[in-house]
Protein backbone atom coordinates (compact mmCIF):
# COMPACT_ATOMS: atom_id res chain seq x y z
CA UNK A 1 0.00 0.00 0.00
CA UNK A 2 1.73 3.62 -1.01
CA UNK A 3 2.20 6.11 1.83
CA UNK A 4 -0.64 8.35 1.72
CA UNK A 5 -0.06 12.21 2.98
CA UNK A 6 -2.08 12.87 6.22
CA UNK A 7 -3.75 15.90 4.47
CA UNK A 8 -4.36 14.32 0.89
CA UNK A 9 -7.14 12.76 -0.43
CA UNK A 10 -7.09 9.22 -1.11
CA UNK A 11 -9.63 7.02 -3.45
CA UNK A 12 -9.45 3.19 -3.66
CA UNK A 13 -9.84 1.12 -6.65
CA UNK A 14 -10.92 -2.55 -6.59
CA UNK A 15 -7.40 -4.38 -7.92
CA UNK A 16 -9.10 -8.51 -8.18
CA UNK A 17 -10.45 -10.21 -5.94
CA UNK A 18 -9.20 -12.97 -3.15
CA UNK A 19 -9.26 -17.03 -3.47
CA UNK A 20 -12.46 -16.00 -1.09
CA UNK A 21 -14.61 -14.07 -3.57
CA UNK A 22 -13.40 -11.12 -1.32
CA UNK A 23 -12.85 -7.89 -3.35
CA UNK A 24 -8.61 -6.38 -3.25
CA UNK A 25 -8.82 -2.99 -2.40
CA UNK A 26 -5.64 -0.76 -3.62
CA UNK A 27 -5.90 2.54 -2.10
CA UNK A 28 -3.89 5.56 -3.85
CA UNK A 29 -3.17 9.27 -3.02
CA UNK A 30 -4.75 12.13 -4.90
CA UNK A 31 -1.63 14.18 -5.92
CA UNK A 32 -3.96 16.75 -7.76
CA UNK A 33 -4.52 19.39 -5.30
CA UNK A 34 -2.32 21.16 -2.77
CA UNK A 35 -2.59 21.38 1.00
CA UNK A 36 -5.08 24.08 1.28
CA UNK A 37 -7.01 23.08 -1.31
CA UNK A 38 -7.43 19.85 -0.07
CA UNK A 39 -8.57 21.01 3.00
CA UNK A 40 -10.72 23.10 1.43
CA UNK A 41 -12.69 20.24 -0.41
CA UNK A 42 -12.72 17.98 2.72
CA UNK A 43 -14.76 21.15 4.48
CA UNK A 44 -16.72 21.40 1.66
CA UNK A 45 -17.66 17.74 1.79
CA UNK A 46 -17.82 17.35 5.49
CA UNK A 47 -20.92 20.29 4.75
CA UNK A 48 -22.23 18.43 1.92
CA UNK A 49 -22.49 15.54 3.73
CA UNK A 50 -23.89 16.94 6.99
CA UNK A 51 -26.67 18.72 4.48
CA UNK A 52 -27.69 15.57 2.65
CA UNK A 53 -27.84 13.23 5.28
CA UNK A 54 -30.58 15.65 7.38
CA UNK A 55 -32.58 15.45 3.36
CA UNK A 56 -33.82 12.31 4.06
CA UNK A 57 -35.80 13.50 7.13
CA UNK A 58 -38.19 14.79 4.65
CA UNK A 59 -39.13 11.12 3.23
CA UNK A 60 -41.77 10.44 6.09
CA UNK A 61 -43.40 13.22 4.80
CA UNK A 62 -43.39 12.76 1.18
CA UNK A 63 -44.36 8.61 1.65
CA UNK A 64 -46.88 9.70 4.67
CA UNK A 65 -48.68 12.17 1.13
CA UNK A 66 -47.96 9.10 -1.03
CA UNK A 67 -49.89 6.57 1.38
CA UNK A 68 -52.90 9.18 1.76
CA UNK A 69 -53.35 10.11 -1.94
CA UNK A 70 -52.62 6.11 -2.96
CA UNK A 71 -55.69 5.10 -0.14
CA UNK A 72 -57.50 8.25 -2.10
CA UNK A 73 -57.58 6.68 -5.14
CA UNK A 74 -58.70 3.75 -3.74
CA UNK A 75 -61.64 5.10 -2.11
CA UNK A 76 -65.03 3.18 -1.72
CA UNK A 77 -67.33 5.74 -0.97
CA UNK A 78 -69.87 2.87 0.11
CA UNK A 79 -67.43 1.65 2.51
CA UNK A 80 -67.16 3.63 5.84
CA UNK A 81 -64.24 1.59 6.85
CA UNK A 82 -62.41 3.18 3.25
CA UNK A 83 -63.34 6.48 4.84
CA UNK A 84 -61.93 6.13 7.85
CA UNK A 85 -58.91 4.77 6.13
CA UNK A 86 -58.50 7.58 4.14
CA UNK A 87 -59.27 10.02 6.82
CA UNK A 88 -56.23 8.31 8.98
CA UNK A 89 -53.97 8.66 6.12
CA UNK A 90 -54.31 12.02 6.03
CA UNK A 91 -53.91 12.79 9.32
CA UNK A 92 -50.48 10.46 9.24
CA UNK A 93 -49.80 13.11 6.32
CA UNK A 94 -50.15 16.25 8.51
CA UNK A 95 -48.59 14.96 11.50
CA UNK A 96 -45.60 14.04 9.34
CA UNK A 97 -45.37 17.51 8.09
CA UNK A 98 -45.82 19.44 11.33
CA UNK A 99 -43.37 17.37 12.74
CA UNK A 100 -40.71 17.81 9.44
CA UNK A 101 -41.52 21.62 10.07
CA UNK A 102 -41.29 21.39 14.19
CA UNK A 103 -38.00 19.40 13.91
CA UNK A 104 -36.16 21.82 11.61
CA UNK A 105 -37.44 24.79 12.93
CA UNK A 106 -35.59 23.79 16.22
CA UNK A 107 -32.66 22.00 14.12
CA UNK A 108 -32.08 25.73 12.57
CA UNK A 109 -32.34 27.48 15.92
CA UNK A 110 -30.26 25.38 17.72
CA UNK A 111 -27.49 25.56 15.06
CA UNK A 112 -28.00 22.43 13.24
CA UNK A 113 -25.13 20.56 15.94
CA UNK A 114 -22.20 22.96 14.46
CA UNK A 115 -21.53 23.00 18.35
CA UNK A 116 -20.34 19.20 18.13
CA UNK A 117 -18.30 19.33 14.80
CA UNK A 118 -14.73 19.63 15.54
CA UNK A 119 -12.00 21.59 13.21
CA UNK A 120 -15.02 23.08 11.22
CA UNK A 121 -14.28 27.23 10.96
CA UNK A 122 -17.57 29.37 12.02
CA UNK A 123 -17.75 30.77 8.34
CA UNK A 124 -18.43 26.61 7.56
CA UNK A 125 -21.06 26.39 10.31
CA UNK A 126 -22.63 29.26 8.93
CA UNK A 127 -22.58 28.19 5.41
CA UNK A 128 -24.14 24.97 6.29
CA UNK A 129 -26.89 26.68 8.67
CA UNK A 130 -27.44 29.04 5.66
CA UNK A 131 -28.23 26.29 3.11
CA UNK A 132 -30.32 24.40 5.58
CA UNK A 133 -32.14 28.11 6.41
CA UNK A 134 -32.83 28.46 2.18
CA UNK A 135 -33.85 24.80 1.52
CA UNK A 136 -36.29 24.95 5.09
CA UNK A 137 -38.08 28.21 3.48
CA UNK A 138 -38.11 26.43 0.34
CA UNK A 139 -40.17 23.36 1.73
CA UNK A 140 -42.68 25.55 3.44
CA UNK A 141 -43.02 27.95 0.54
CA UNK A 142 -46.54 26.94 -1.37
CA UNK A 143 -45.81 28.60 -4.38
CA UNK A 144 -42.24 25.60 -4.61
Amino acid sequence: MQNIIPHAMAYFTVDGQTPEGHNQLGFHGCNLFNKQETVSIKSAVTVLNRYFTNLDRLDGVKDAYQEFKDELMNLDSRNPRSKSTVDRRFRAFILEWKLFLDHYDRYIKDGAQTGYWKGVSEAEKEQYLAAFRHYFDDVKDPQQ
